[in-house]
């Protein structure tokens, strides 16, 4: 972001301790984390995997915080390999899981008598 005011770095040190504020810009493939909160997770097929409930923060990437139908919470890396379509105003987003990650769907380490998620 760039002030038309600010030319130098002098112009820039009298700003020290303001809040300045700019527009928000539009990007593609960009969400705010309240727009994902709420969204239905649906598979490549169309079933219902569960709900966004929370978006956390992980050096490498965001993290969606789904409740699967069982109650099970599960950290699904916000990636386009794993996530490829989100429509907000649809209110849903597709998760193409590899194997193991949610718990609620054949295979998982729970559904093979291992341990509980978060």
């Amino acid at each position: 972001m760039a002030f038309d005011q600010v030319t130098d770095r002098t112009d820039a040190e009298a700003l020290t301790g303001l809040l300045l504020l700019g527009p928000a810009v539009e990007e593609e493939d960009a969400w705010y984390p309240a727009d994902l909160v709420g969204l239905e997770a649906r598979s490549v097929d169309g079933r219902v995997l569960g709900e966004v409930v929370a978006v956390q923060d992980s050096p490498a990437h965001h993290l969606l915080e789904v409740r699967e139908p069982s109650g099970t919470r599960t950290l699904v890396p916000f990636v386009t390999a794993i996530v490829p379509s989100v429509d907000v105003a649809g209110g849903w987003l597709v998760i193409d899981a590899p194997g193991g990650l949610l718990a609620d769907e054949p295979g998982s380490a729970v559904d093979a008598g291992g341990p509980e998620r978060a």
